[in-house]
């Protein structure tokens, strides 16, 4: 038997509520932290992944929302050429005459 030490809501901080991945024990939101210099070094490794995985997971869910925003842009900007040019206005031009 090992000796480990028992780090509360560690394990929600740094993995989510619940989301507890790895060979390390968890138990809701509390870490088994191994003593062994070698369980150690495993476990931050571990852990060190998992976090780098949500990171990139966010990372990438990031860079999808803002290419959507991207494509709804350029809609709009379509969509207000189309009505300009049916409403006979041209672009550049005002579309209230401040006389």
């Amino acid at each position: 038997n090992r000796e480990r030490t028992v780090v509360p809501g560690f394990v929600s901080w740094c993995c989510g509520e619940g989301k507890a991945r790895g060979s390390t024990r968890m138990s809701g939101a509390d870490a088994e932290i191994p003593q062994n210099t070698q369980d150690l070094t495993v476990f931050v490794q571990n852990l060190l992944q998992q976090m780098q995985q949500r990171f990139q997971d966010m990372s990438d869910a990031i860079i999808q929302r803002i290419d959507d925003m991207g494509g709804r842009i350029d809609e709009l900007e379509k969509s207000i050429g189309e009505l300009m040019t049916q409403a006979g206005i041209e672009e550049g031009t005002p579309a209230i005459d401040n006389k």
